[in-house]
C-alpha cells in the first residue's frame, strides 16, 4: 500500500488479539481499519462485524474488509447497514 499510495502509512496489528483489524492505514489524516480475508468460500457477516469493531477500538475514521473471493448477501447488507466497505482482491 505504501508504494500504491504516497503518504500511506501502513501498521500491522498483532496476529492474536487485533481487536478486528489487521491493519491500520494512515493517509491525509483519515484512518482505515482493515480486516484482511483469504478465502476459497464466500466472506460473510463476521468479517464485517470484525472490521466495524476494529474501527473503534482503534480510533479509525472508516471500516474496510478485504478478500480474494467474494461476499454473502447477508455481508453486504451488514457492511451497507455499518457503513463498512468491501473489496477484493
Amino acid at each position: 500500500i505504501e508504494e500504491e499510495i504516497p503518504g500511506a502509512s501502513v501498521s500491522i496489528t498483532a496476529a492474536t488479539g487485533d481487536h478486528g483489524a489487521d491493519l491500520i492505514v494512515d493517509i491525509d489524516g483519515l484512518r482505515i481499519a482493515i480486516q484482511a480475508k483469504y478465502y476459497q468460500a464466500a466472506v460473510g457477516n463476521s468479517a464485517v462485524q470484525e472490521a466495524f469493531s476494529g474501527k473503534g477500538y482503534y480510533g479509525a475514521d472508516a471500516a474496510m474488509v478485504v478478500c480474494n473471493s467474494s461476499y454473502t448477501r447477508h455481508a453486504h447488507l451488514l457492511a451497507t447497514k455499518l457503513g463498512v466497505l468491501l473489496a477484493t482482491t
